[in-house]
């Protein structure tokens, strides 16, 4: 099969999931916590600091955030009565500064813990695994485990493919192991693409002159990936393996001039050796070449890597539409500092992000995009965006946090599911036609 297109399954949310009592409870202590914070707080950054993380905590955490913290407000609220037996005005600032100091370190108390991974999310993956107690586990154990399923789940493809609970689970992320396997079936050979078709292409890179003279469609742009073999990745284990000279630098040049051989149409840009190197770390040559051609020949992507300028700008004003609605903020001050969305989605996008962000992070969005459709790619990048807004200072800080985002993988995946996709962006983004 293909990458599934923009199918609509109506899956249930388990990630992050919470009982409506609970949420209430918590809605609750939130406004009791802006009320008495505002007695005694001179900036609502701590509150709101507070109300974004307190949905997002595991009932243990929670429970503990809030014995805290209703500690501490008990202790404001003293100092507060006998706010008139300080008479030094250097000391009633000491006590102000004793007081905020305090609830920072319980601000920072629950966001460690929700760096380290929500407990409940590990509870919903133990469902899957039919494991007990998740902290009894090792990575490792609980990834060996997750293989087992998911080689159950390949043995009988036909069967799986479309099950929603198998779609959940990817939700989780297939480990990595896995994916050698399960990339193949879920995004199949619609090219139908045969190991001799591809070992042609190969040979006939060997005897194509490049001659500036003829038209050769944009093939002649295979002269650019030799040069950009040693620019793939700012981590330095996986940029001597595919820089020149490199372990994999050979297959995956190959893999790149027989596409340009394959699709003189489309031939080379910049942004496709990410793609690339990303699918040789888990695949052969020939299922990277097959895997890759359907991702750079997909009709949602198409348009991208063949620079259209139109359809382009029907795709900038979707993606301004969605910050637009999910993040309105952050829009007015993109606005503000005159930053269209053109200045860096494409670059997020043409390597699919994995030039953007961590690999084991672009392994996971590339699961979700297999079996959900290239929709994950938009929602993952207003998810960026609102992760970094907070820090969005001045001008250069922007610029410089859109080109280097960094993002925690947990805090990624649950922003991803809240995205708000409404049906005409969707309807637009999916029939996009060149």
């Amino acid at each position: 099969m293909e990458i599934q297109g923009e199918t609509r399954v109506n899956q249930k949310q388990i990630l992050f999931s919470s009982q409506n009592a609970e949420q209430s409870e918590k809605t609750i202590f939130i406004l009791i916590i802006i009320v008495c914070s505002l007695m005694f707080i001179n900036s609502l950054n701590e509150i709101l600091y507070f109300i974004h993380y307190s949905y997002r905590l595991d009932s243990e955490t929670y429970v503990a955030v809030k014995k805290r913290t209703l500690a501490c407000l008990k202790y404001n609220y003293l100092l507060i009565i006998n706010k008139r037996q300080f008479s030094n005005s250097v000391h009633n600032h000491s006590c102000s500064q004793i007081r905020i100091s305090i609830l920072v370190q319980i601000f920072q108390v629950f966001r460690k813990k929700l760096i380290q991974g929500s407990l409940q999310q590990n509870d919903n993956l133990c469902q899957f695994l039919n494991l007990k107690d998740y902290s009894k586990y090792s990575k490792s154990d609980i990834e060996k485990k997750q293989k087992l399923i998911w080689q159950e789940i390949a043995q009988d493809w036909q069967k799986y493919q479309r099950d929603v609970k198998v779609i959940q689970l990817a939700e989780f992320g297939i480990p990595f192991s896995a994916r050698r396997f399960i990339w193949p079936l879920i995004v199949g050979n619609k090219h139908q693409i045969t190991l001799e078709l591809f070992e042609i292409l190969s040979e006939q890179v060997q005897n194509i002159i490049i001659d500036d003279k003829y038209n050769y469609g944009r093939i002649s742009s295979m002269k650019l990936i030799q040069k950009d073999l040693g620019r793939t990745f700012d981590i330095p284990s996986l940029r001597n393996i595919f820089q020149s000279g490199g372990p994999l630098s050979g297959s995956l040049q190959s893999i790149l001039e027989s596409f340009c051989v394959y699709r003189p149409d489309i031939g080379y840009i910049q942004g496709m050796t990410y793609i690339a190197s990303i699918l040789l770390t888990y695949l052969d040559e020939y299922q990277t070449f097959i895997i890759f051609s359907s991702l750079i020949t997909h009709p949602q992507l198409l348009p991208i890597y063949l620079v259209d300028s139109n359809l382009l700008q029907v795709i900038f004003q979707q993606f301004q539409k969605l910050i637009k609605i999910n993040i309105p903020q952050t829009y007015q001050i993109l606005k503000q500092y005159n930053i269209d969305c053109s200045n860096f989605l494409l670059e997020w996008i043409i390597t699919l992000y994995a030039k953007t962000l961590n690999p084991d992070i672009v392994g996971r969005i590339w699961d979700m995009m297999f079996f959900n459709g290239t929709n994950v790619l938009w929602k993952t990048g207003i998810s960026i965006l609102k992760l970094l807004s907070s820090k969005f200072k001045d001008l250069e800080t922007t610029l410089l946090l859109l080109k280097y985002p960094q993002v925690n993988e947990d805090e990624l995946f649950y922003e991803i599911n809240l995205v708000k996709y409404p049906v005409d962006v969707s309807e637009i983004l999916s029939n996009l036609q060149l």
